[in-house]
């Protein structure tokens, strides 16, 4: 199937989804009824609005914060705090102190949401390069290919050690012994915040130059920097602020 013939797919299911429930889909959704991956779509499309609006249906931020919590459960398991805590006398600490349980469905929403602005930007990022050097296409598509699975990895992990990190503040005076473990995760307890910002910056270092980012050349690396830089600013912006 061609572009052209994707994009109009695509197009008509929204159309026709919108006119038998009065809402818009999801990406998730599309991609399970158009067949379609993220980085497919986001090349034919560059952003969730923009097919919202080729399809002429409203376009707002309540479809795109419906979001699927299957992707954390499966990259974490349903108790990620507890699954990967590194001993009992912790895991035991943050489960008698965890307060944030009734706002899980907060976090994956917010998490979701700026991972699909980000998805945007670098849509908009990636047709700015195509257009400005045509001849280097090869090497902004290997660097964009490389970026979408660096964003939908990424925030996942932020959203579990931003959980991780208000337990922790939760057990700040705790008179518990195990609270001084705490350590181990790499939290410093007279500046929590500011480890906490350490752990997620070594988490998208760790994630940008990873082994597993398969750039083999020169210019495919500059790009994915540039687009990295552009897309989380220097230095790396790593809230969920929206």
């Amino acid at each position: 199937m061609s572009a052209d013939e994707e994009r109009k797919k695509i197009i008509q299911f929204i159309k026709n989804y919108y006119g038998e429930f009065g809402k818009t889909p999801s990406m998730k959704e599309i991609q399970l009824k158009c067949k379609v991956n993220p980085r497919v779509f986001y090349e034919l499309f560059g952003s969730q609005k923009e097919a919202f609006n080729l399809a002429g249906v409203p376009y707002n931020d309540e479809a795109r914060s419906k979001v699927e919590k299957a992707n954390v459960a499966r990259k974490f398991g349903n108790n990620r705090i507890i699954r990967l805590g590194p001993s009992s006398f912790i895991n035991s600490a943050l489960r008698r102190n965890l307060i944030i349980n009734k706002y899980e469905e907060e976090y994956v929403d917010k998490y979701n949401l700026k991972s699909e602005r980000m998805m945007e930007k670098l849509g908009n990022i990636y047709s700015k390069y195509r257009q400005i050097n045509p001849n280097d296409y090869d090497y902004i598509k290997s660097a964009y290919d490389q970026m979408i699975p660096f964003i939908m990895d990424l925030y996942p992990v932020l959203q579990f050690r931003e959980q991780q990190y208000e337990s922790i503040k939760a057990i700040r005076y705790s008179t518990s012994r195990d609270k001084y473990l705490i350590h181990y995760l790499g939290y410093d307890f007279n500046d929590i915040e500011g480890s906490h910002k350490k752990i997620c910056e070594k988490e998208f270092t760790d994630k940008a130059y990873s082994k597993k980012l398969f750039l083999l050349d020169i210019k495919s690396k500059a790009y994915f920097k540039m687009m990295l830089d552009e897309v989380f600013g220097v230095p790396p912006d790593l809230t969920i602020d929206i």
